[in-house]
């Protein structure tokens, strides 16, 4: 059970003054039994009374000053070397806790307590040494990703109308094996493209460079048009996509939204949840509101175990049955759609069993 320190060396100075009454206790009874033994029978029983009392009164004022000067400054030293140092370190180790890997204490005294102190001063000095170099480290990642996403876009959108010159006839007719060929060659220029602008996006999300224009528009017409758009694939899969409202149309407030980066964000769950659910399998997305509009997407997909739910919008991060379902995937879109969501002033999270489903809920402020 955990207890204060302070209650145990109050409780600590209470046994004293306890243990002090029954010396008391025990002198006046002593006396009491000497003074008859000395003249028995000679002392009113009276003054024998008066005289215990004044002896108890004399003992009792004596040992319980001397309990409380002792317990008094054994409790006022251990506050002042043991309580106050405690204190002061949980409450340091609580903001390291929230990331505040600068805080540090200072020098203890030359005790254990000042041991204590010294070790947590170089615990902390090693965290932010370790937040540093991951810094640099994702800076340099954050260029590179950026110099390699730009000296690759130029290349593929080259690539890119060369074979659609050639796939549209405009450098002759094509055989049907010749055409089919270069149609997956266009099909994997065009994932190459994808990934290079999902590169350049979270390049820019880093950076602080993705930048947003706020329109009042109405989300159920913009997730209806983008519904629409991303049906053509689950129909190609054999799967039902359904758009629905809890609520009329009309009840759902309109909501101050960027129209190209929102569409994005919900274009990139769309596509995962249709991706990974298995032919004649079902996506729904409902719209319902009451303090704040909320987005459920609800899959009857693959899942995602357990144990990889905390990293599902980290970058690059695909489940393990999700990749050996999908080979190809950045891993990058749940990322995006979070950081967008999240500077919507919205908030996202994911329940997933995996072989059964998962469903993925995202917010979305209505300004009063």
């Amino acid at each position: 059970m955990r207890f204060s320190l302070q209650i145990f060396f109050f409780g600590l100075l209470i046994f004293f003054m306890l243990m002090g009454t029954i010396f008391v206790f025990v002198t006046v009874q002593v006396f009491q039994h000497s003074l008859l033994s000395i003249a028995p029978g000679e002392l009113p029983p009276e003054e024998v009374r008066e005289a215990t009392i004044s002896v108890a009164i004399q003992q009792g004022f004596i040992v319980l000053a001397m309990l409380a000067l002792v317990g008094g400054i054994f409790f006022f030293a251990m506050r002042i070397f043991v309580i106050v140092p405690l204190r002061e370190l949980h409450s340091s180790i609580q903001r390291v806790s929230e990331q505040n890997f600068q805080i540090r204490l200072p020098n203890g005294p030359d005790n254990e307590i000042g041991d204590l102190f010294k070790a947590f001063n170089e615990m902390a000095e090693r965290l932010q040494e370790g937040r540093e170099r991951d810094e640099q480290v994702s800076q340099m990642k954050s260029e590179f990703l950026s110099i390699a996403a730009h000296q690759l876009r130029t290349p593929l959108s080259a690539l890119k109308w060369m074979l659609c010159l050639v796939l549209e006839g405009d450098m002759g007719k094509l055989k049907k094996s010749q055409e089919e060929l270069l149609q997956k060659g266009y099909d994997s220029n065009e994932r190459m493209i994808s990934l290079v602008n999902d590169l350049l996006d979270v390049v820019r999300i880093e950076e602080g460079r993705f930048a947003y224009t706020f329109t009042r528009t109405s989300l159920v017409q913009l997730f209806e048009e983008t519904t629409r758009g991303v049906k053509i694939l689950a129909d190609q899969k054999g799967i039902a996509l359904t758009f629905h409202t809890t609520q009329p149309p009309a009840a759902i407030p309109m909501v101050a939204l960027d129209k190209e980066k929102f569409p994005l964000a919900f274009t990139n769950i769309l596509d995962n949840a249709i991706q990974y659910t298995p032919a004649k399998g079902k996506v729904d997305v409902n719209i319902s509101f009451q303090k704040e509009i909320l987005v459920t997407v609800r899959d009857t997909g693959i899942g995602i175990p357990k144990r990889q739910l905390p990293r599902v919008f980290t970058k690059f991060f695909r489940g393990e049955n999700a990749a050996r379902m999908q080979t190809s995937g950045s891993g990058l879109g749940l990322f995006i759609a979070k950081n967008i969501i999240e500077k919507h002033g919205g908030k996202i999270w994911i329940e997933s069993e995996e072989g059964k489903g998962t469903t993925v809920y995202f917010t979305i402020p209505v300004p009063k």
